[in-house]
């Protein structure tokens, strides 16, 4: 599973209607860049799989509620620096999927649009899409849009706990004029449900409070594109962005689409995946073996955080 189609669903919203409702209205998502990494070799025979008391939620318990029988109460999440953020409703739109309506209200001097700087449900990073352009002294009305392949990933099936922060910014400079602070809310989901977390697979980096681990299993997406997952856990105090590098399959340099960005305290899934049409016209027909290296940098002050040696995934047939 993966991101781009909700992003090509906005991008096509983008050109056929408003996303919300003010005196200018759109649509976007934000995509991320690559840095730079070395090299070691990690095959799956070599490194233990870690299926064991790692996990720092228990098993599901509780009333897991589906999404279509998910509600949210009407209530105000944001009344800071003059920007008020009110919860409207929720709702599972049979086209683009789980989405909170909200009203967004502007009553400082300048014109901003509001996004999601960062978002988590059930604890787990998740992506969200917001992008409201709201006139000084004006209201919009706004849908926040949940990434369902990351929801997938993830293993969400309930939303249960949702955490957001805002961000506002200049449309022409993009200097960000508002954040809010992380505000947290829930749903109608049974107060004793929990969330599991499968952080089983190869670990290939667990140092200095960041664990990631590759999930083994090659899986095919709805457009036939070969992905695999990785599970980020970050328990440091910075927020930091992880990616890769020198990427290639059964040989062949592709580049994977893949970034994670991951909030101080905070766990996130997400998926490696490859262009099918890329893998076609390097003559690759099934993926034998996957070779990259991960390097990530602290998200604020651009430093470097780690940089792995060469990975290997090998696909047994």
């Amino acid at each position: 599973m993966k991101k781009r189609l909700l992003t090509l669903i906005l991008c096509v919203c983008l050109v056929f209607s408003a996303a919300c409702t003010a005196e200018d209205s759109s649509r976007k998502n934000d995509d991320d860049d690559n840095r730079k990494s070395e090299e070691t070799e990690v095959t799956e025979e070599e490194t233990e799989a870690t299926e064991e008391e790692t996990e720092d939620v228990s098993e599901t318990t509780g009333n897991a509620l589906g999404f279509d029988e998910i509600e949210l109460e009407e209530q105000t999440i944001v009344d800071k620096d003059g920007i008020v953020i009110t919860v409207i409703s929720f709702e599972n739109d049979e086209f683009y999927g789980p989405i909170i309506n909200v009203q967004i209200e502007n009553n400082t001097e300048q014109n901003q649009v509001m996004s999601v700087y960062g978002m988590k449900v059930n604890g787990i990073a998740i992506d969200g899409s917001l992008y409201c352009e709201v006139s000084t002294g004006k209201k919009a009305n706004a849908e926040i849009y949940l990434d369902g392949a990351d929801l997938e990933v993830s293993g969400i099936s309930t939303i249960k706990d949702l955490e957001i922060v805002f961000e506002g910014y200049d449309s022409d400079s993009y200097d960000t004029l508002f954040m809010s602070d992380a505000v947290t809310f829930s749903t109608n989901a049974d107060e004793s449900f929990v969330q599991t977390v499968d952080d089983s697979g190869t670990v290939v980096y667990d140092e200095n409070g960041i664990r990631v681990v590759m999930k083994e299993t090659i899986e095919i997406d709805e457009f036939g594109d070969p992905y695999f997952v990785l599970f980020v856990e970050n328990d440091t105090d910075a927020e930091i962005y992880v990616s890769m590098d020198d990427v290639s399959v059964n040989g062949v340099m592709l580049d994977p689409f893949f970034a994670s960005i991951v909030p101080a305290g905070t766990v996130d899934f997400e998926d490696a995946w490859f262009s099918v049409s890329d893998l076609e016209d390097n003559d690759i027909s099934e993926i034998e073996e996957i070779e990259f290296s991960l390097y990530a940098y602290d998200w604020d002050t651009m430093d470097d955080v780690f940089t792995t040696d060469m990975i290997t995934l090998t696909v047994q047939g």
